[in-house]
């Protein structure tokens, strides 16, 4: 990193460059409160022979989130200065900025293990101060692995020794159009569950995305933002948009999604709603359960009454949020929009009774009679109403605990195929994916394999969402999911799990190539509201190589699934 060597100059402590300060080592703060969140809590212990806020890396140790409370008005740039302890992993910095929460700084800084007290500098550009993160907060530091805090301070004065980063805008005027190769697509995330700001629908926005190579932009879609009312629809969040769109050449991505509560609205929730349980808890996900049995008529309706005013002329692909907590073909497993407090773990979320009714239905019609399941299992039910969804881990049963792992992945999977199967009547030609997850776990109940032989049929396709800076590791999860695609005749295009670094892009574009992919979707190749942002560079300066590919292969590996259903620790080996 180009910081490396300028952090290691400065492992003193610095000088207070204004009043905006929080110090977990005097226990001392102007301006500054930190608070947990459930995906940022954090200890206040000894490290490097001081008290530090300290995270681990877990889903619920990772960030240390802050809330600024001085006055700050919205500004062109603002810089954050953190003195850390140098252990390991990178550490980041996410901010409440102009039409996003979760801007990233473009500096990020990797930790050596030396032991040391380090500085670090951070820049916000356009940072709004709204307190619209998780838990009301303005900012966040992250840590990959480990993280140990001792003060951070916010001046709108750049540090001396802090070096300004690449200039974006003047590299993209400089820059001829990016023109992709033909049947490539990029896609930018653009707006997310809210009408956008008349800044975000200017033509310098459109003219300046397109030159990056950027060929549609992704809107979140729910029928809570087309029909907020029963029988009164309402298509203003996203008819600027589309004008704009087409104004400009370009396409537009619609993530059609209908399970959490941000997507459904609250008469046909009060209507219809069947909530996901979980087994470990008995508690419920503000997230539609898959065995719903109104979900179904409520997905057609919503597929219907967005068909009715949107045509396929200005839609380069339609995107499925099936399930899960942000929308994807996966149970709920953490995170979403709104809904960062509420219960929600990955676990086994099949504990309603429509869940409990499929999983009897799908027994009896496996078995035939009781008898069949009882030598299979090694149990005594008397009969198949005695049945219930269970945990895997608690029985003695290999055979149980395989069948209850395959109907999990059924269902989920049987649910994809009936929204491609809906949309495709609606839309013969245009693009499908379901958008799915993970690395194949069954509690996260999307079986890669079996979705792309089930939605192929339909001329439809996979968006798999599981890649981060890790080349090595993108390489090895999505293939999962392009061997499936090459063989069942299916297409598919990639996204990360969560951001990317600038240094992450060019990994992600020889990925998408070596793969086969026909696309892929980034989230910060712009800063809004019309500002390139240097992701957006790297991705120009890579995309002479963003082709369509078919790769040439010589070795295949076999995926064991009932080996890692029964020990899903084996798929990271």
């Amino acid at each position: 990193m180009k910081y490396l060597l300028l952090i290691l100059l400065f492992t003193a402590a610095l000088p207070s460059f204004a009043e905006t300060f929080i110090d977990f080592s005097a226990g001392t703060a102007s301006g500054i409160l930190a608070h947990h969140t459930n995906d940022g809590r954090f200890t206040v212990s000894p490290a490097g022979g001081v008290n530090a806020a300290r995270t681990t890396g877990t889903p619920e140790n990772r960030m240390i989130y802050l809330d600024i409370t001085d006055s700050f008005p919205p500004m062109e740039k603002a810089f954050v200065t953190v003195e850390y302890y140098d252990m390991t992993g990178d550490i980041s910095l996410q901010y409440d900025g102009s039409g996003n929460a979760y801007f990233e700084s473009p500096d990020r800084y990797v930790q050596t293990d030396s032991g040391n007290w380090m500085t670090c500098v951070f820049l916000l550009q356009y940072p709004v101060w709204n307190n619209r993160q998780n838990g009301g907060h303005d900012l966040r530091i992250l840590g990959q692995k480990d993280l140990a805090v001792r003060r951070v301070e916010v001046t709108r004065e750049k540090p001396a020794f802090y070096s300004m980063p690449r200039d974006p805008l003047s590299e993209l005027e400089a820059r001829e159009p990016n023109v992709l190769r033909d049947g490539m697509t990029a896609i930018q995330q653009w707006q997310i569950h809210e009408p956008l700001p008349p800044e975000d629908l200017s033509d310098t926005a459109f003219e300046r995305a397109k030159k990056l190579g950027i060929t549609s932009m992704q809107s979140y879609v729910g029928l809570r933002q087309l029909e907020p009312e029963e029988g009164k629809l309402d298509f203003s969040y996203y008819d600027g948009l589309t004008d704009g769109l087409k104004k400009h050449g370009m396409k537009w991505l619609p993530f059609l999604i209908m399970a959490p509560e941000v997507s459904v609205p609250d008469w046909w929730n009060e209507k219809n709603g069947v909530f996901a349980k979980c087994l470990e808890h008995g508690e419920e996900a503000p997230v539609q359960s898959v065995w719903n049995p109104a979900l179904r008529d409520g997905v057609k309706h919503f597929l219907t009454v967005f068909r009715e005013h949107y045509g396929p002329e200005v839609i380069e692909a339609l995107n499925f949020g099936i399930s899960g907590c942000w929308g994807e073909s996966i149970h709920v497993a953490g995170g979403g929009f709104g809904i960062m407090d509420r219960h929600q773990h990955s676990g086994y979320w099949c504990g309603d009774p429509y869940a409990a009714e499929s999983f009897r239905s799908y027994m009896k019609n496996k078995y035939g009679s009781t008898d069949a399941l009882n030598k299979a299992w090694k149990t005594s039910f008397g009969t198949f109403d005695a049945l219930a969804p269970f945990i895997p881990d608690e029985t003695t049963s290999k055979r149980a605990a395989k069948d209850l792992n395959d109907w999990y992945f059924a269902s989920m999977t049987d649910l994809a195929e009936f929204w491609v199967k809906t949309a495709r009547e609606l839309y013969p030609d245009t693009p499908i994916y379901i958008c799915t997850g993970g690395n194949g776990n069954v509690k996260l109940g999307a079986d890669f394999s079996d979705q792309a032989r089930r939605i192929a049929p339909y001329n439809a396709g996979i968006r798999i969402t599981n890649e981060n800076d890790d080349v090595a590791n993108n390489f090895s999860v999505t293939r999962m999911v392009s061997s499936a695609c090459r063989l069942y005749g299916a297409y598919y295009t990639t996204e990360p799990g969560g951001d990317n670094s600038p240094d992450g892009i060019p990994g992600r574009v020889f990925d998408a190539t070596a793969g086969g992919a026909i696309g892929a979707y980034f989230k910060y190749l712009m800063d809004k509201p019309d500002l390139p942002d240097i992701r957006g560079i790297r991705f120009a300066e890579s995309s002479g190589f963003f082709r369509k590919n078919v790769p040439d292969l010589k070795v295949a590996a076999l995926m064991p699934n009932t080996s890692i259903g029964l020990k899903p620790e084996l798929i990271d080996r």
